[in-house]
């Protein structure tokens, strides 16, 4: 199945300015720095959705922390679109 058949995914996560769980949510375009695998497939021109991983600061710093609440959050997007994904 191609890529294009799974864009449908985000449909209406941002609509609104409040989107999934009641919260606004933007998605946009972004390059920023760091070391994520998505680098390769964005370089390539494949779109590439990245940044859900855990909210935090500090990454492999003595003061590196996380946000529990946003793990709770974010598992929860996640959860969404793979059910989105799964229809």
């Amino acid at each position: 199945v191609g890529l294009n058949n799974h864009v449908h995914v985000l449909d209406g996560l941002d609509e609104g300015g409040v989107g999934f769980l009641g919260r606004e949510l933007e998605l946009e375009d972004a390059a920023v720095g760091g070391a994520s695998d998505g680098n390769f497939t964005a370089a390539l021109g494949v779109p590439t959705l990245d940044g859900l991983g855990a909210v935090g600061d500090g990454a492999h710093a003595a003061h590196e922390h996380i946000s529990a609440t946003a793990l709770i959050e974010r598992s929860a997007l996640v959860a969404e679109m793979l059910m989105r994904l799964s229809k």
